[in-house]
């Protein structure tokens, strides 16, 4: 780091960031719920089985069974940080 950084001049940058980062993790956030929900909503797909047939299954139920769909729930779920206007009312 610059030596000739004031403390007010780091805290003001590392702020910023912060408040960058924040922004960035709500529009994740968003996104990462509209792809889970899109894999909710899928219904029967089939795809050619390479024998002249096709094999059909629903798409919701293997994302339901993936572990991606776990995860995903896990990311969504309440941060153990909690938030700003919790914090306010706690």
């Amino acid at each position: 780091m610059r030596q000739d950084l004031t403390h007010e001049a780091v805290c003001v940058a590392a702020r910023d960031r912060i408040a960058w980062l924040a922004g960035r993790v709500e529009h994740l956030e968003v996104v990462l719920r509209k792809h889970h929900e899109w894999h909710q909503n899928q219904g029967e797909v089939s795809a050619p089985d390479g024998k002249g047939g096709y094999v059909t299954w629903d798409a919701a139920d293997a994302y339901a069974d993936s572990g991606l769909h776990d995860e995903t729930v896990a990311a969504l779920g309440p941060s153990p940080i909690g938030t700003r206007q919790e914090k306010d009312r706690g």
